[in-house]
């Protein structure tokens, strides 16, 4: 058995916002849907910055008219991708709100049927099946329950290779890990 205790901080966070968005980007159509999407959304602004480039070289056209145009052209785009990224935000805040169970002190305990994971407001069981994948960067692990929902594990806490490693193998051979082997 495994135990360890940890708590999470805002960069943790920001990691598997970073790698959800990663693996729902790489999910099976969703490279073509979003392609689709970013064509509808920017080729009539692609369309409209072609005509009024070629305005620029119409006679009896204002360029101080243009130029007025070009200015909120530029700004409707800056606006655009800033409500994006406020979006982005917005949606990690409701994912995994400040001062949420993410944030709290957790306790996980890596049984031979599953994995315990609890904190002062919850306490959940998942068996070894439940699990989907494991990824990881240089400072955590993500067990990964589907695309985008993870149990985020500092390395740190495991405090070892041995025990990263006991941990990732139970989630990435699920039976051989449920049956003992």
């Amino acid at each position: 058995m495994i135990e360890v205790h940890f708590q999470l901080a805002e960069e943790d966070r920001s990691a598997l916002m970073r790698i959800a968005r990663r693996r729902v980007a790489a999910a099976p159509g969703a490279g073509f849907r979003l392609g689709i999407a970013n064509a509808l959304a920017w080729a009539p602004l692609g369309m409209a910055v072609i005509a009024f480039a070629d305005l620029y070289g119409q006679d009896g056209i204002s360029v101080v008219q243009l130029n007025v145009i070009a200015g909120l052209i530029a700004t409707w785009v800056c606006g655009t991708l800033a409500v994006s990224l406020y979006q982005r935000r917005l949606l990690a805040d409701a994912a995994l709100p400040r001062g949420g169970r993410f944030f709290e002190r957790q306790t996980l305990r890596a049984e031979e049927n599953g994995l315990e994971m609890c904190s002062a407001g919850a306490k959940s069981f998942y068996r070894w099946t439940a699990f989907s994948s494991v990824a990881e960067d240089k400072a955590r692990l993500f067990l990964f329950l589907d695309v985008a929902e993870a149990i985020v594990v500092p390395k740190a806490a495991l405090a070892s290779a041995e025990r990263e490693q006991a941990l990732k193998s139970r989630i990435e051979c699920p039976v051989a890990a449920a049956s003992g082997a």
